[in-house]
C-alpha cells in the first residue's frame, strides 16, 4: 500500500475546520445537536410516486421542519408540481381551520394567494402541524445542559481542592493555575508569594466521580428519550445489572401512536391531491422505521394468528372406558 502524501493531504484537512468547541456556547451546540438529528430523520419518510419537481429531501425537510407543505395545481405552475412552504389564512372554516394559503416562491417567479381544497392543498406533518423541531429543540436544550455539566464536572475533578486568594497578585496567580489545569498541563510552578497568599479547602474531586457517572446517566436517558418520541426503541434502564427481554420491550406499545399519525396524516394530504388527478403519490415508512414496524406486524400477526387457533380448538375427546380384560379360562 502506497505512503499518504501529507503535503498534498494538508490542504484538505484544513478545510476540515477542526477546532475546540466551546461547550459553553448552548445556543451553537443545540443547533448542532438539532441539525444532526434532522440529518438521522430523513429516512423515516419514504415517498412513492414523487417527480423531478420534488425531491425526497427536500420534501422530508419542508414537512419536519415546517410542519406542513402545500401543493398546487400544476396548471398553476407551468404543468409541474411542487411543494411549497406557505402563509395558511383566510376566514376560518367551521373547524378553524384555515381557507387559504399565501405563496411567495422567488425561484419560480411564482406568488398567489389560493383556496385551500380548490387549488391548493395543504399536506400536514402531523395532525397538530408540529413537525419534529417542537421535540427535537426539546431534548437539544436538554443535551447541551447536560454536556456543560459534564464539561465542567471534568474541570473540576482535576482540581481536589478550592483555592481564595488574599490580594490581586495572589489572585491572578491562582487563575494562572486554574487555565493550566483547564488546558491540561501537568503543573505548575510559582513564587513563595503566591502559596503564602492563598488558602485551600477540600473541593469537590471526591464526588466528581459519582457526578460525572450520573451525568453520562442522564445524558443517555435524553438521548433514548428523544429516540422513543420518534418511535424507536433505546434502553435507557439505569440499572446496574444486565436486563431481562421483558424489561428491554418495555412500553413498546407507546412509540408508535406518533409515528402512526404522522404517516397517517401525510398519507390523507396526498389522497386529497391524487383525487384532483395532479399526482400519484404514497408515503411509508423507511429506514430502521420500517423495520420496526415489520417486527411490530410480525408480532401482531402472530398474536392473532395464536388467538386464532386458541378458539378453534376442537374439545377434547373424553376418554374411552378401558376394556374388562376377562382372566384365561385354562
Amino acid at each position: 500500500m502506497g505512503r499518504v502524501n501529507k503535503g498534498i493531504m494538508q490542504p484538505y484537512m484544513a478545510s476540515i475546520g477542526s477546532r475546540l468547541v466551546d461547550m459553553r456556547a448552548k445556543d451553537v451546540n443545540v443547533n448542532v445537536y438539532v441539525r444532526k438529528w434532522l440529518s438521522e430523520a430523513q429516512t423515516m419518510l419514504k415517498f412513492e410516486g414523487l417527480p423531478e419537481t420534488m425531491p425526497q429531501r427536500d420534501v422530508r425537510k419542508l414537512l419536519q421542519t415546517n410542519g406542513f407543505m402545500v401543493l398546487v395545481n400544476p396548471a398553476l405552475t407551468g404543468g409541474k408540481l411542487y411543494a411549497f412552504h406557505a402563509g395558511l389564512g383566510g376566514e376560518p372554516d367551521p373547524y378553524y381551520m384555515p381557507t387559504r394559503a399565501v405563496i411567495a416562491n422567488p425561484a419560480l417567479d411564482f406568488s398567489a394567494d389560493l383556496e385551500i381544497h380548490k387549488d391548493a392543498v395543504v399536506v400536514p406533518h402531523d395532525s397538530m402541524y408540529m413537525g419534529l423541531l417542537p421535540i427535537l429543540n426539546h431534548y437539544a436544550t436538554l443535551a447541551a445542559e447536560t454536556d456543560l455539566s459534564l464539561y465542567l464536572a471534568t474541570i473540576l475533578s482535576r482540581a481536589p481542592v478550592h483555592i481564595s486568594a488574599q490580594g490581586t497578585r495572589s489572585q491572578t496567580s491562582a487563575e494562572e493555575y486554574l487555565r493550566d489545569l483547564e488546558k491540561g498541563k501537568l503543573g505548575a510552578i510559582f513564587e513563595d508569594g503566591f502559596l503564602d497568599g492563598i488558602k485551600t479547602n477540600p473541593g469537590a474531586a471526591g464526588t466528581s466521580a459519582q457526578s460525572i457517572t450520573d451525568l453520562i446517566e442522564l445524558r443517555q436517558y435524553w438521548k433514548a428519550s428523544r429516540w422513543n418520541d420518534i418511535g424507536l426503541n433505546a434502553n435507557y434502564n439505569m440499572k446496574r445489572e444486565s436486563i431481562n427481554a421483558a424489561e428491554a420491550q418495555m412500553d413498546d406499545d407507546a412509540l408508535m401512536p406518533f409515528v402512526q399519525d404522522i404517516i397517517q396524516s401525510i398519507q390523507t394530504g396526498l389522497d386529497e391531491a391524487n383525487a384532483k388527478g395532479w399526482c400519484d403519490l404514497h408515503v411509508s415508512l423507511g429506514g430502521v422505521w420500517a423495520n420496526r414496524q415489520r417486527i411490530e406486524d410480525a408480532t401482531t400477526e402472530a398474536m392473532e394468528a395464536e388467538a386464532a387457533a386458541a378458539g378453534s380448538d376442537p374439545e377434547p375427546a373424553s376418554e374411552a372406558e378401558p376394556e374388562e380384560v376377562k382372566p384365561d379360562e385354562n
